[in-house]
């Protein structure tokens, strides 16, 4: 009978692994080689791995989020860009008004002085072309005293630190801009053209009895005002006026609005009371609902949206500031903003 020999292994055999676990340990060795090298730590920071296998760029650890520069633009028009505040891309009411004898439409603000060097203006035109929102050839539906009228963006500028568009108008309004001060109108964003509605409102005369009625009830709201109203300070009380604006109009269940308001300083304390009176002579109170401004001047009432009922062309005021404002009067009994526009700050 043959004796067996045990068979002794190799140390180093004994130490090599089957050739499929061989590439298995080799894998983990790359792996965490590439996550302790300093090149690694720098690709986790700039780029993650998503669920779906996508490389998405995060910004580095510890380096605050850059605004990437506009495409297209010079590096001048790049930096006015970053100053252009643009209206909200979900409104459909704007204010247009005359300004240097041409009707301009209000789009938003720019917090940057462009206008006083040629390069920079054309500049900020190109800027206010690719950034804007509202492009050239857009229609807008306008209304003002005059009617109504379908117009065309024709191009941008800037008045007073604001951005605005220049329209192709009718002959109509373009005379009325060069001759009207002030010359508000409301402009509807649209696609299409909308039917004219005719205007047979007459906000030229009044009875005799509805202006003596709207005198007593100026003077009662004035009372009332300095009876209960009173600056908060002691150096307001020498500069205490009252000021009361009215207009005829075709209201809807009325037919003049008045406003009173009691003022101090420059409008850094202001209440004011807001009244309807029918032609009978009867008072409807009027809660007014922009909160924006302390104090309103009336200008005048023309049908701003085109529902045969007339809203009011407003100047609001506030301490060291003001805008041009169209009030709607609602069956809530109040007068609340349906656009506004021209804003503007003392400085």
């Amino acid at each position: 009978m043959r004796s067996q020999v045990p068979v002794r292994r190799s140390p180093i055999a004994r130490r090599v692994p089957p050739t499929g676990a061989l590439a298995v340990v080799a894998a983990l060795v790359a792996v965490l080689s590439y996550c302790s090298s300093p090149s690694a730590g720098s690709a986790r920071d700039s780029a993650e791995l998503t669920s779906q296998g996508t490389v998405v760029d995060t910004p580095k650890a510890g380096t605050p989020s850059e605004v990437e520069p506009v495409t297209g633009l010079t590096s001048l028009g790049d930096s006015i860009a970053r100053a252009l505040v643009f209206a909200p891309t979900t409104q459909t009411w704007f204010l247009a008004a005359a300004r240097a004898r041409r009707l301009l439409l209000d789009l938003g603000r720019v917090d940057m002085e462009v206008r006083k060097d040629l390069v920079r203006k054309a500049a900020y035109r190109q800027a206010v072309k690719q950034m804007s929102w509202v492009k050239i050839g857009q229609r807008f539906r306008m209304r003002g005293r005059w009617g109504a009228e379908d117009v065309l963006v024709s191009g941008f500028d800037t008045w007073n630190g604001r951005i605005v568009a220049t329209l192709q108008v009718s002959t109509v309004a373009e005379s009325l801009a060069r001759t009207v001060e002030p010359l508000i109108v409301s402009a509807m964003l649209t696609d299409s053209l909308l039917a004219p509605v005719l205007d047979t409102c007459n906000r030229d005369t009044a009875s005799e009895d509805l202006v003596a009625r709207a005198e007593f009830v100026r003077d009662s709201l004035e009372q009332n005002l300095r009876d209960r109203s009173q600056p908060p300070y002691l150096r307001l009380v020498n500069t205490t006026r009252v000021v009361s604006t009215r207009t005829l109009g075709c209201f809807d269940g009325g037919r003049m609005i008045l406003i009173v308001s009691l003022r101090a300083g420059n409008v850094e304390y202001a209440q004011e009371r807001a009244v309807l009176l029918s032609d009978s002579g009867a008072v409807t109170p009027l809660r007014v609902g922009d909160l924006r401004f302390r104090a309103h001047d009336v200008l005048y009432a023309f049908d701003a949206d085109g529902d045969g009922f007339d809203e009011l062309a407003v100047r609001g005021l506030t301490e060291l500031a003001g805008a041009l404002v169209i009030l709607k009067p609602t069956g809530r009994k109040s007068l609340d903003r349906l656009t506004a526009g021209f804003a503007w700050e003392a400085r």
